[in-house]
């Protein structure tokens, strides 16, 4: 049986283990412990801020934002589509598959399969801000964030990782610009 985790949840200290099938949903993950996925995981509109994710399964991120942590190691099958993947000295480990529309801090040591609707670069996001509601924590985009109505509108929830609805062409990562903390 799936497990679906949706609002309000955080999760803080030891991270997510998963080895079944997990649909992280709208949340944020502030963790020194990350993500260790050995089965099938779909994380989605949702931020991790801190730790890295080991991926041994089959690992879908979709419209989040991942940065200030570790980076990714994989060695199984992580796809990235309207994701901002901005961890620092390097992304990644292994070769990730983009979907398209994503924002790829450092591309240099992540051996990635780009989409031409990719962008790379800094993601112009702010500090990662927390007002101790359950999933609230993010990282809001600045105003000359490359992310800003770069999306794929067919890929993107109707809501952002603050339950805010998304409207007209949407964002890349877990919250639409402009944010309230």
């Amino acid at each position: 049986m799936g497990l679906v985790v949706q609002p309000p949840s955080r999760s803080y200290g030891g991270g997510i283990s998963n080895d079944g099938t997990l649909i992280f949903v709208a949340r944020t993950l502030s963790s020194g412990g990350g993500i260790s996925n050995d089965g099938k995981m779909i994380f989605v509109g949702s931020t991790l801020s801190g730790g890295g994710i080991n991926n041994d399964g089959l690992l879908s991120i979709v419209t989040s934002t991942l940065a200030g942590g570790d980076g990714i190691t994989n060695d199984g099958w992580v796809t990235l589509q309207n994701t901002i993947l901005a961890i620092g000295d390097g992304d990644c480990d292994r070769p990730l598959i983009s979907l398209g529309h994503n924002l790829i801090g450092d591309p240099s040591a992540c051996p990635i399969i780009l989409s031409q609707s990719d962008l790379i670069g800094p993601p112009s996001i702010g500090p990662f801000t927390d007002n101790g509601f359950p999933g609230n924590g993010h990282f809001p985009l600045l105003p000359n964030s490359p992310a800003i109505h770069s999306s794929d509108n067919a890929a993107c929830p109707t809501t952002d990782q603050l339950w805010r609805p998304r409207v007209g062409d949407c964002d890349i990562g877990a919250i639409e610009f402009p944010c309230a903390s």
